[in-house]
């Protein structure tokens, strides 16, 4: 049996200059919808995990769904390769990293 802490990893690819985003599901251990009232979310995203960060992300919550969205003129600031991570806090102080991963950034030719 594994018992991990440890966030899943994603990989997110992005075309340079536009806004991405994309939605979580968040269920309890029954599949129930959790309620995310009162949850605050921080994602950042950084070239490696010890640089500066070089985009925020945008959290919107609700009951049950977690939505992600990079803006596109944060898109336009990253490298082809970077890290970010999504993290939140319940109402009672619990910090949980809900996911990791890469980002690529694919160039874009419209400008």
């Amino acid at each position: 049996m594994l018992i991990s802490s440890i966030p899943q990893t994603l990989k997110w690819k992005v075309y340079r200059g536009d806004t991405s985003q994309f939605s979580l599901a968040a269920l309890d251990s029954d599949s129930n919808p959790l309620d995310l009232t009162g949850w605050s979310f921080l994602g950042q995203v950084r070239k490696t995990i010890d640089s500066d960060v070089l985009a925020s992300l945008s959290i919107d919550s609700g009951v049950g769904v977690v939505t992600i969205t990079l803006e596109a003129d944060d898109a336009l600031k990253l490298f082809p390769s970077n890290v970010f991570d999504l993290q939140a806090t319940k109402p009672d102080g619990t910090v949980w990293t809900l996911i990791q991963g890469h980002l690529a950034v694919e160039g874009d030719i419209s400008r």
